[in-house]
């Protein structure tokens, strides 16, 4: 997990506060990689929902890509097994 300082430049004494980076980021990275995840597998539970335009197109272009993504990949399975099928058939 990348971990990013939060200073507060206009205070003196700027410094990492450890206990505000815990709670409201960490638990928003899980919550993102979650929605990710689902997202990118197409399952859609529904708990999380994005609430910006910007993040419905780029939720939209990970549903696509997940499923492309599993098209793509029985496609290349299945060229590959016939391939070897016609390989080992067809002995020079």
């Amino acid at each position: 997990m990348t971990k990013i300082s939060i200073l507060y430049p206009n205070n003196k004494g700027a410094r990492f506060d450890v206990r505000y980076y815990l709670d409201t980021h960490v638990p928003r990275s899980v919550e993102a990689t979650y929605f990710s995840f689902i997202t990118l597998t197409t399952v859609g539970y529904g708990d999380i929902t994005p609430a910006a335009d910007t993040a419905r197109m780029l939720a939209v272009l990970e549903a696509t890509t997940g499923t492309l993504f599993v098209g793509v990949l029985i496609a290349r399975l299945v060229s590959v097994y016939s391939t070897s099928a016609q390989n080992h058939s067809n002995p020079h």
